[in-house]
């Protein structure tokens, strides 16, 4: 490997000065080849730097924005790579850290930000404390002495927050060596189910835990769950409370409903628990019910808004680096050919990652505790049909929908042209996928406990026909189960709304709630799937010709037009006429979906001639396999007409299918039943599957 100083000329016009100011920055950065044809500059930063220094191993930057900084000014006229290398340490971030477009790398120039090797760099949005400031409550401390839990009155700290970046509003949160501290509550787990004697116009209910009586101070008090359906979140406060009838009055924009379900947030004499904890605006104190080993760990309460970092670049790698402690959401990238990589990002208020463009990379990561999706994945050009081919691959994404608890997955994806591979999802109330987008392939996952506090839900979840082209295979779901047999039952794989043109093939699903499948839509795929312990398949005829008797499609106006029908055609939106993606039949469709050519000689609905989809056109349900089922395969009258439904089989024990299904090995046994049964059986791969 050679050394040798870059030489700032070329194509590209400079003034002297400027070829001199980088000449200069050259060589006191020491740049040097990689090989004969590649060149590197490198930066430093660490805590214990000075922005005013070089930048170098020796002399480092202090910020990463000092850094930030010499790379715009580096990379023009350079071609190689530019890497900042962050030592060990945390580097606060009051407001966010952001890269814009001139700080955007090429194909020419990339620009990686990473952790030194063997040292971990922390960007933090989050206000550090001091652990070695948290005392005891004095014995005159009125708030301290309203804690009910006599053990907790004997542990918990307290911190004087004065004069810290803090704004006390829902948006701050306690984290702890890398978890989500809980704002005091009650019931500590789950909720209270239903709004006992519920006034639904008055929206007041009867306490049935009677504890809103115990609290000084109920006024104001957050309730927060789902007051009206299952799958909608709500929030209210309290705003009255009679002592005598024991009622409480809510204020909130949701309806309350007495089957609702609800727990109250915020309520110091609540806080009982390790890890809960409690901020007094009005004292500026943090009360914390910390963990025994609180002064060997880091705890921080977050103070970034909107994100921690925010790059709207291209040719852009994070490589190795936590970054944690948003108000809103971690990291945001907007533009193409990026990545992120080895890092851990966790705690935030709402989404961990946010990333939209082409040819983006997020791999071996480990996300975690977002307040909302762990991922929201955007790309491509849904209309033009150009796939994004943005990757999703082999990340652990856990704890997500910490706080806004329905609808939020470890992965949320829209546009075309994405691969989501061999990353585990796991630990969270609601869905594990949710997705709109089009042109994907969702293969190798392993999703397992999730959907603990969901009904109307499933482990994996699309809506519509704007999710149409996509495959999933080899995937694993397991283990899809409420925590409480009132939360209803959830699914595994759920296609809602008539929902077609997908294919799901060689999936394991395992111990699950509700249907391991259910559907209702046309041109669907679902072949060669094991389902064990679940209530089996489900396949409705809500989206088929209405009218009366068994054969009557149900809920089709809901749905009309929808999906991919509404992207297809234009809509009148008031007086305004908004055009879509390419209308029907345009040559760019017709080749790109030639089925969309046949839906008008299909029996369909034509509806002001708006070509609704009500058949089920190609769908096949072949080749599956179910054992241990509770239900076994439930399919209206319509589809079981429609659809081609031939060589599914049950009755198979689990010893006959898996090589040691009781230890958790799934791979397919050479000699499995399955394989007499069902010719040419395309079996779940195991190897395959997960975390690589």
């Amino acid at each position: 490997m050679k050394n040798r100083i870059f030489k700032y000329y070329g194509n590209r016009f400079f003034s002297c000065i400027t070829a001199a100011v980088l000449l200069c920055s050259a060589v006191q950065l020491g740049i040097f080849a990689q090989d004969e044809t590649r060149d590197i500059i490198e930066f430093y930063v660490s805590p214990d730097g000075s922005d005013s220094g070089k930048g170098t191993a020796e002399d480092p930057f202090e910020t990463i924005a000092a850094a930030r900084d010499a790379v715009r000014a580096a990379k023009e006229g350079f071609s190689g790579d530019i890497t900042v290398y962050l030592r060990e340490g945390r580097y606060y971030q009051e407001s966010a850290l952001e890269f814009t477009a001139e700080d955007s790398g090429s194909d020419d120039c990339t620009v990686t930000y990473k952790s030194y090797e063997g040292e971990t760099a922390i960007i933090d949005g989050a206000v550090a404390l001091d652990v070695s400031k948290f005392t005891k409550p004095a014995d005159d401390d009125a708030v301290a002495a309203r804690i009910k839990d006599a053990t907790a009155k004997e542990n918990v700290l307290v911190y004087d927050l004065s004069g810290l970046n803090i704004n006390y509003d829902e948006q701050s949160a306690v984290y702890y060596d890398g978890n989500r501290a809980l704002e005091a509550r009650y019931p500590n787990d789950g909720y209270v189910l239903g709004f006992a004697e519920c006034d639904s116009s008055a929206k007041t209910f009867y306490d049935v835990s009677n504890v809103v009586g115990t609290w000084t101070e109920p006024i104001g008090v957050k309730v927060i769950g789902m007051f009206e359906i299952d799958w909608s979140s709500s929030e209210g406060t309290i705003s009255s409370y009679d002592p005598a009838t024991n009622r409480v009055g809510l204020s909130t924009k949701s309806l309350v409903k007495s089957n609702g379900r609800y727990y109250y947030s915020g309520v110091i004499e609540e806080l009982d628990a390790v890890g809960e904890y409690y901020i007094d605006a009005a004292t500026e104190k943090l009360y914390f019910y910390a963990p025994a080993d609180y002064m060997d760990i880091g705890i921080g309460i977050s103070s970034c808004k909107e994100a921690v970092v925010k790059a709207d670049v291209n040719n852009y790698t994070f490589d190795g680096i936590i970054i944690e402690g948003g108000c809103d959401d971690n990291i945001r990238i907007t533009g193409n050919d990026n990545c992120i990589k080895n890092s851990k990002i966790r705690c935030c208020g709402d989404t961990n990652v946010y990333i939209n463009g082409f040819r983006n990379t997020l791999y071996n990561n480990e996300i975690s505790h977002s307040g909302g999706s762990g991922i929201n994945l955007y790309g491509g050009d849904s209309r033009l049909l150009i796939p994004s081919n943005s990757v999703i691959d082999n990340n652990k994404i856990h704890d997500f929908g910490d706080i806004y608890r329905v609808y939020n997955g470890a992965v949320y994806a829209e546009g075309i042209g994405f691969r989501i591979s061999n990353n585990e999802m796991y630990d969270a109330p609601h869905t594990a996928f949710t997705n709109v987008a089009c042109e994907m392939l969702f293969e190798n996952n392993y999703i397992h406990d999730v959907c603990y506090e969901a009904g109307d839900a499933g482990a994996i979840y699309e809506g519509g026909w704007t999710s149409n082209g996509n495959i999933f295979r080899n995937n694993l779901l397991k283990d899809i189960v409420n925590k409480s047999s009132e939360y209803y039952t959830p699914m595994g794989y759920y296609v809602d709304n008539s929902g077609g043109g997908k294919t799901f093939v060689s999936n394991v699903l395992i111990n699950i709630d509700g249907d391991a499948i259910l559907c209702s839509g046309r041109d669907l795929k679902l072949t060669d799937n094991i389902m064990v312990n679940t209530r089996g398949f489900y396949f409705d005829q809500r989206g088929y010709y209405p009218g009366a008797g068994v054969l009557s499609g149900w809920g089709y106006t809901t749905y009309f037009p929808s999906g991919l029908w509404l992207n297809m055609i234009p809509f009148e939106s008031g007086s305004v006429r908004v055009e879509q993606t390419p209308a029907y039949a345009t040559e760019s469709w017709a080749m790109h979906y030639p089925w969309t050519m046949l839906m008008k000689t299909t029996n369909v609905v034509d509806l002001n001639d708006n070509y609704v989809s009500q058949a089920f056109g190609g769908a096949v349900i072949r080749n599956n396999v179910v054992c241990n089922i509770s239900g076994g395969y439930n399919i209206s009258d319509n589809p079981e007409r429609l659809i081609n439904i031939r060589d599914n089989v049950s009755g198979i024990l689990t010893a006959d299918i898996f090589a040691d299904y009781e230890n958790g090995d799934y791979t397919v046994k050479e000699d499995s039943k399955i394989y007499k049964l069902i010719p040419g059986f395309r079996a779940f791969d195991f190897s395959e599957n997960g975390v690589q």
